[in-house]
């Protein structure tokens, strides 16, 4: 994916709190949080698809059910603990991360490590990070469910509040009235000429590599982008789950 400037992220990230607040005020987590489902209208507002991991979830309730994708995955999902919407808002947090750096914190090519180090919170932050975002990522990149940001008393209110979106109108976030980075070229109703090409099953990838890149979706990266995948609940079952390659076939 590429790098964010830190106004550009922040745009995004206005937008994405935005429609997780909705969300959650409904009582549905979303559960798969990640650019590739991210896209872009023709105004250049965010428009957030793939509801398919998305449950109705009460505030007194809690999900067991492994889902996901593996570099966004909270701490609570991998141990099987039981999770509840604080875990979008760890999504939220790689969602940020990765829009500024380019790349999720806790990659790895071997899942298994990955996982250890999203356990383990074993992570860097880039030197030309600014110090603002940084701090708001502490907050909500932490394992401690008492401590993370958009989990406590004043729910997604403390994100909001924090220093990095100080000046920020909601208001005109809400009625997406401030203007765009990013303008995709719409020519008409359902043109689709900014989405990638990809052959099908058994087609020659010869026969598409003359097509266009994507720009309605927030990754760049298609080809690096890890499956998303689901296990049925997996009770209190503590510790990594096992074999998690046989989890991320395709990872």
């Amino acid at each position: 994916m590429q790098r964010f400037s830190n106004s550009v992220a922040k745009f995004y990230a206005c937008q994405v709190l935005l429609a997780l607040e909705y969300l959650h005020n409904n009582s549905i987590i979303y559960r798969d949080l990640k650019p590739e489902n991210i896209l872009i209208d023709a105004q250049g507002n965010v428009k957030i698809t793939d509801f398919g991991f998305a449950k109705h979830l009460a505030d007194n309730e809690t999900a067991w059910t492994f889902c996901g994708t593996p570099d966004y995955l909270a701490p609570e999902v991998i141990k099987s603990k039981g999770y509840g919407k604080a875990a979008d808002w760890w999504s939220f947090g790689i969602f940020i991360f990765e829009m500024l750096a380019g790349y999720p914190p806790f990659y790895d090519d071997d899942l298994l490590k990955m996982c250890q180090k999203i356990v383990d919170g074993e992570m860097r932050y880039p030197k030309y990070f600014d110090g603002l975002a940084k701090d708001l990522l502490k907050k909500l990149l932490v394992s401690d469910l008492t401590k993370r940001y958009g989990n406590l008393r004043d729910g997604c209110h403390d994100i909001r509040n924090h220093a990095w979106f100080e000046g920020v109108d909601w208001s005109m976030v809400l009625r997406r009235e401030i203007a765009a980075p990013f303008v995709p070229d719409v020519k008409w109703d359902g043109d689709a000429s900014c989405f990638g090409f990809y052959p099908e099953e058994g087609e020659d990838d010869d026969d598409t590599n003359d097509s266009k890149g994507s720009a309605t979706n927030l990754s760049k990266n298609s080809d690096n982008s890890a499956a998303s995948i689901a296990i049925p609940d997996q009770g209190e079952k503590e510790g990594i789950v096992a074999d998690l390659k046989d989890l991320f076939p395709d990872f």
